[in-house]
């Protein structure tokens, strides 16, 4: 049997070599036409194709490497533990050897390796590590951890055109006024408020649907997904239910369920064998073969949201060493440079509350949950105090 095949699962027709691992490989596809038969009111035709090919991505385990010892089955089961999250690409399909995954419109490498000096705005990067925070939190609160972030394994999805939110009443926004109302006949008129000023409406084709509730002064509501940042009117709280947002996290081959099925977290353990990190992304803790847990996601997430402003890390370009121990030493000389980090150099080229989100992380606990509600509001008050417009306008 030839491998790739032209065909898996009988509907997915493959194309170009995405990417490779060391057990798998990700090829670029599309949805085989399906064929459907036609009523009689509709013609004579007894067939007819749809015309709209569905991208996907698909990945395939290496046909050397064995069933039970590949990461195919592993990365299924945690897909289908986070089913529904917003935090992840959608599973379309799958067999034993075998993911069909929902396709972005590109990675974040890929976005990186575009721009000017390989960095991003800052209005861009806060955009950015809010959406990843709120990922983050929504796949820990499911007892995920991922323990492997890279920027080839987040995808840029582009604002969903409709979100739909958990209500206690349902609630639209109008493109035309962009202001809330209610069809509650009991209230009597309905009541407008209309968006704060530093708000610039999204495109006509985007609905978003918020949650409110309605007291003795009209509505309150809350706008819950605000291009990136979780915005309160009012001290309700709304969450995204079954959209994701701009970013998706993939390849959950790396990650592993750290509660039991009382929700307890696991033991603290070092020597731990986990060795599949991205080294220039890795936590302090990492590099020491401690168990990792939540807060070794999100320091990751840190360093990267860092790289994103500045262009580099301190790390990003050890010495070129050759020899037997030159990878060890490679590593050594990155966990020196992260354990003196932040310097008082890259300090004074880092918003303040970056660097106050830095070092609470630092002193998280191996159990402790990560405020992540603290950490949005603080990239939230810098995006603020820069005085930049909430347009859901990236870099790219």
């Amino acid at each position: 049997m030839t491998f790739p095949p032209k065909i898996v699962l009988g509907k997915y027709k493959l194309h170009e070599k995405i990417s490779t691992d060391c057990d798998s490989f990700v090829y670029s596809a599309t949805a085989a036409p399906r064929s459907r038969r036609r009523s009689k009111d509709q013609g004579h035709a007894p067939h007819q194709k749809d015309q709209t090919a569905e991208s996907v991505v698909v990945k395939l385990a290496h046909p050397a490497v064995r069933r039970t010892q590949s990461q195919i089955k592993h990365e299924l089961e945690m897909y289908k533990h986070l089913s529904g999250s917003a935090a992840i690409v959608k599973l379309l399909d799958h067999s034993r050897d075998c993911l069909v995954l929902e396709r972005g419109i590109s990675d974040l490498k890929t976005l990186i390796e575009k721009q000017p000096d390989r960095r991003f705005s800052l209005k861009t990067a806060l955009m950015f590590g809010a959406e990843m925070l709120r990922n983050f939190r929504d796949v820990h609160d499911r007892g995920f951890i991922w323990r492997k972030l890279k920027p080839a394994d987040i995808l840029f999805m582009g604002w969903p055109k409709r979100c739909t939110y958990e209500a206690s009443k349902p609630g639209r926004v109008g493109h035309d006024d962009w202001s809330m109302t209610s069809d509650d006949s009991s209230a009597g008129s309905p009541t407008v408020r209309p968006w704060p000023a530093q708000y610039v409406p999204p495109p006509p084709d985007f609905e978003a649907y918020i949650n409110f509730k309605w007291g003795e002064d009209g509505a309150v509501f809350t706008q819950t997904l605000t291009y990136g940042f979780e915005v309160t009117t009012e001290k309700k709280e709304a969450r995204v239910v079954g959209n994701h947002g701009a970013f998706c996290i993939i390849d959950l081959a790396s990650g592993i369920v750290f509660i039991d099925k009382n929700r307890n977290h696991y033991d603290y353990a070092e020597n731990s064998e986990h060795r599949n990190y991205y080294s220039e992304f890795a936590s302090v803790t990492q590099h020491l073969k401690v168990q990792s847990s939540r807060r070794d996601d999100i320091e990751s997430l840190l360093y990267l949201l860092v790289k994103l402003i500045l262009g580099d890390l301190p790390w990003s370009h050890p010495p070129l060493l050759t020899g037997p121990y030159s990878r060890s030493i490679t590593e050594k000389y990155i966990l020196s440079c992260k354990l003196h980090f932040p310097s008082a150099e890259t300090k004074a080229k880092l918003p303040p509350e970056i660097i106050e989100i830095i070092e609470k992380v630092q002193t998280l606990q191996f159990d402790e949950r990560p405020d992540y509600e603290e950490y949005m509001e603080l990239l939230k008050k810098c995006y603020d105090k820069e005085e930049f417009r909430i347009d859901g306008v990236f870099d790219f």
